[in-house]
């Protein structure tokens, strides 16, 4: 039963780690992170879902590319169908429904997403709040107890 509940409390450890370096780190790194925080988004993204996107050149995105389109306070996902850099334009459509094409300006990068993680956005909700801080510092110090009682005495 000891190795049991050791070994859940590393792998919860080991996720709240790895989901807090997902959320602040890439921003370090200059890779363009949006998180859907609220369900009533008028995004296409999926709800609690962190998605990156890496600022990339015009002239290296490319037809077919899956880029981040912002349109007032909502980023979407599009799919880069025509884009001419001269002018300063590109056509997107929407991965979801193929009728819908939108026109929209290019400046000196366009954001080519790298990768969606679902779920992930739940974190980022929880620390908005105070009360969501304490929670989530109540958790981590429940699960370093429950590892400090598990651990074999020498």
């Amino acid at each position: 039963m000891r190795q049991l509940i050791s070994f859940l409390d590393r792998l919860a450890i080991w996720v709240l780690a790895v989901a807090a370096i997902l959320l602040f780190v890439p921003q370090r790194l200059g890779i363009q992170q949006v998180v859907i925080d609220t369900p009533d988004s008028q995004s296409n993204l999926p709800f609690a879902s962190a998605t990156y996107a890496l600022k990339t050149d015009p002239y290296d995105a490319f037809v077919g590319d899956k880029i981040l389109v912002r349109d007032g306070d909502y980023y979407s996902r599009f799919v880069l169908v025509d884009l001419d850099v001269s002018n300063g334009t590109g056509t997107v459509k929407n991965p979801y429904d193929a009728n819908e094409t939108y026109q929209i300006s290019v400046s000196e990068y366009v954001p080519k997403i790298l990768v969606t993680i679902p779920y992930i956005g739940y974190l980022a909700i929880i620390v908005k709040s105070t009360q969501g801080i304490y929670t989530l510092a109540g958790v981590v110090f429940a699960l370093l107890i429950l590892y400090l009682l598990t651990r074999k005495r020498k």
